[in-house]
């Protein structure tokens, strides 16, 4: 079918089976079928030979800064994702593979890059609990600067960073002039000292899918902070518990004003928040839209790297238009999806499972 994301529409392969007669049709279902590629489509199933891929590039816990990154063994992968970008020609593919990566200095994306942890591969989850870039308390773990939608950033935990330099704004990810697809990230435990104790937006677009938002500090918007004309893009994320509680999403006025759209997402004191700055410049596109929960607890499961309890409402309440989980049923609203056990619920039956 073909999905409008803003003002760009997207084809995507749906089986003939399909009645939807409002769809845009790629019967054949063919593509890019390389997940390393610029162009991979995940919803192709036959191979098209149009995958553009221009070069590789591996990060692991025992690689080393003098290698080249052609490959995951220790002779030849990198250790730190700052050597990797400083290699890599743009439009290059990083793989970041399971393990704790502490730099000592702030991780700086200033090409359009696709940087991806073992899970882009896999579809494994785990692998973004184990794939953790930690800012060790010396500046924002990540910052992007000059990067297109082109850029990838997929598949992280984004911890630790202390933005206390630069204006203090920060603390996760700092974006200037950019507009990234951020995805399946759980951003927390990062503090700014003045803006944006998760992401801080700096004229940027980027577009937020499937990131937990969660325990980060700064002055003022603890989870996202905006300024001079950003536009971000929220879709299926989790905004919880980051400080002030009242003010986890701001924004400042400054040269052109701040806009944003956010749906099928939980957003704790949403309808709280210290919003007056922003000019909204289209609002069939901008603003809030379906699909949101105020003040709903996600359940986090405790020690777990949050992951959603059985109970949570953010199981299978993600948007519609998102691709469905493996076991058929819509998305989760965060990061990390629930997986469900089938079979029976009635304690009276023969059959009853309790996993169920």
């Amino acid at each position: 079918f073909s999905r409008r994301t803003r003002s760009k529409w997207t084809l995507v392969c749906f089986p003939e089976s399909d009645s939807d007669s409002d769809n845009t049709w790629n019967g054949s279902c063919s593509g890019c079928t390389d997940p390393y590629a610029l162009n991979y489509d995940v919803f192709a199933t036959l191979d098209d030979g149009s995958c553009e891929v221009v070069e590789i590039f591996h990060v692991t816990v025992n690689g080393n800064d003098n290698n080249t990154g052609a490959g995951e063994s220790n002779d030849l992968a990198l250790a730190t994702l700052s050597r990797a970008i400083e290699l890599a020609a743009p439009n290059s593919t990083i793989i970041v593979h399971p393990g704790t990566y502490e730099e000592d200095q702030t991780i700086v994306v200033n090409k359009d890059l696709q940087i991806y942890s073992m899970y882009h591969t896999t579809d494994n989850e785990n692998l973004i609990e184990q794939t953790k870039l930690n800012g060790s308390e010396s500046g924002s773990v990540i910052r992007f600067e000059g990067v297109s939608e082109a850029t990838k950033f997929y598949g992280f935990v984004i911890r630790n960073g202390l933005a206390n330099e630069d204006e203090g704004n920060g603390g996760g990810i700092h974006l200037v002039d950019s507009n990234p697809h951020l995805k399946r990230l759980v951003i927390h435990s990062n503090v700014a000292n003045t803006y944006g104790g998760g992401i801080y937006c700096d004229h940027s677009a980027p577009l937020i899918e499937h990131v937990t938002l969660a325990d980060n500090t700064a002055g003022s918007g603890g989870a996202l902070y905006m300024r001079n004309g950003s536009d971000p893009t929220i879709l299926n994320s989790i905004i919880w518990n980051n400080i002030p509680l009242d003010n986890q999403f701001d924004s400042y006025y400054q040269g052109d004003g701040n806009s944003y759209a956010i749906s099928y997402s939980d957003i704790q004191n949403g309808q709280d928040w210290s919003m007056s700055n922003i000019q909204f410049v289209d609002l069939e596109t901008d603003g809030v839209g379906e699909g949101i929960l105020y003040d709903v607890d996600p359940e986090f499961v405790e020690g777990f790297s949050y992951a959603l309890q059985s109970g949570s409402e953010c199981i299978d309440t993600g948007s519609p238009e998102s691709s469905l989980d493996d076991d058929g049923t819509l998305p989760e609203i965060g990061a990390l999806t629930f997986v469900h056990t089938f079979g029976c619920t009635d304690p009276e039956a023969s059959n009853y499972n309790a996993d169920a």
